[in-house]
Order: structure tokens, then sequence, then C-alpha cells
């Protein structure tokens, strides 16, 4: 194990295989955490006075965790000529038709209907699937927010490389649009969370509570949402 002082880098090698890892301290971490996405860049999150020796050893004991994490992860899962992408947990053909001057795609019977040039395809298919997100996103949340007495101001979208949703102090929610790509029971507890956060901005016992008296099943859809990240966001790159 070595680290470079200038870009705070420790390499990390075993038989054949090395891996560079990004020294990180953070102010809202609360314990060591390795961080991989799905370009595998890892980092070792430390808090903003946590002992850098100790978590160096941290990083030892999880080191052939961390090289079978990295061989797991493939290549993004581009579909072969976009024939067809997944949507709330379900896959869903393509249909293109090809056109110079039109742009336009709806959702029918499982099936996705894109009409623009080919070389369009994939921008439109990514276009289609952040508003069809942002609409069945926003609905889902005012359900949730009548029947529980929450309220919100707006909605928006992101492409956030580390956060799912989030809450701002004006109630405006925010969530990453990749949700459409998983269950439709992990956008519902994302959404819940984020939900919640307007009663308790913080992640306390009670905020807890309230997130499994909206959504009593929660924790399955958390840990498959902690377990499937690096796939979502691989999605479609």
């Amino acid at each position: 194990m070595s680290k470079t002082k200038e870009t705070e880098i420790i390499t990390l090698s075993s038989v054949g295989k090395s891996v560079n890892v990004k020294l990180r301290r953070s102010f809202r971490a609360k314990g060591v955490a390795i961080h991989i996405n799905h370009l595998k860049e890892t980092e070792l999150v430390i808090p903003h006075r946590g002992n850098v020796a100790q978590a160096k050893r941290f990083l030892l004991q999880k080191q052939s965790w961390l090289f079978e994490k990295l061989d797991s992860i493939k290549e993004s899962p581009k579909t072969k000529g976009l024939k067809q992408v997944i949507i709330f947990g379900t896959a869903h053909k393509v249909q293109h038709v090809a056109s110079e001057s039109i742009f336009s795609a709806s959702i029918e019977n499982g099936t996705i209907r894109v009409v623009c040039p080919t070389s369009c395809l994939k921008e439109a298919v990514l276009a289609f699937l952040k508003d069809f997100f942002l609409k069945e996103s926003t609905e889902l949340a005012n359900s949730i927010a009548r029947k529980h007495g929450f309220s919100f101001k707006e909605i928006s979208i992101r492409d956030a490389s580390t956060r799912w949703g989030s809450c701002s102090a004006a109630k405006s929610l925010s969530f990453n649009w990749r949700l459409v790509f998983a269950p439709t029971d992990v956008v519902r507890y994302v959404i819940v969370h984020e939900l919640c956060h307007l009663k308790q901005m913080n992640h306390s016992k009670k905020f807890w509570s309230l997130v499994e008296k909206v959504e009593p099943k929660y924790s399955s859809a958390r840990l498959w949402l902690k377990q499937n990240e690096v796939v979502l966001h691989s999605y479609l790159r």
C-alpha cells in the first residue's frame, strides 16, 4: 500500500491487480466507508476529524472485498441497438421510426415508440425517460403527500452521482431520474424518504419511525437500492 501525498491517493495491490483509492474527509460522514461508482472510481471516506491510520487499516481489512466488488462491476449494460430499456424494473421494447424532421416519443402496452433521426435515438430515449419519470414521480409524491399529510412546493429531477433524492428547506424535492430503472417499490421508498424530511430534516430515530409508519416495508427497498446503485448508474451511459 502506497500513498501519494499531493493527490491523497492510496494504492492497493493484489496478485496482478491494483486500484487507486482516493482519501476524502467529509463533515457528513459518521464513520469510515468505501465508495465505488459505476466507473470503478474508489474513495475511502472518513469523518472530518477521523484517524487516517485507522481508516487505512480498515481499507486493508476490506481489500479482498474491494477487489471482488470491482470485479463484479461490468461495463455499462447498454442495450444493443436500443431495442429495449428498463422502466420501473420491467423491460420495454423500443420501436424506432426514422424521421429527419419529427421528434416524438410515447409509451403504450410495454412499447416505447420513438420518432426521430437515427443518429438521435439515444438522446430521444433519454429525454423521454426523464420526462416520463418526472411525471410519474410527481403523481406518486402527490398521492402519498395527500394521504399522509405532507406538503411540498415542487419536484425536479437530476443526475446526481451520490444522491437518489434531496429535500430543501424551501420544501422543494429533487430525485435522480435514474430511479426510472428501479422497481416501483424502490421509487416509492425514495419518495417517502424525502417527504419525511419535510418533517424531520435529519436521520434520527424519529425520522426512521416516520418512514416506517408511511412505508412499513421500506427496509427491503432500501437494501435493493444499495445493492443495485452501480447498475442503475450504468444504464444508457
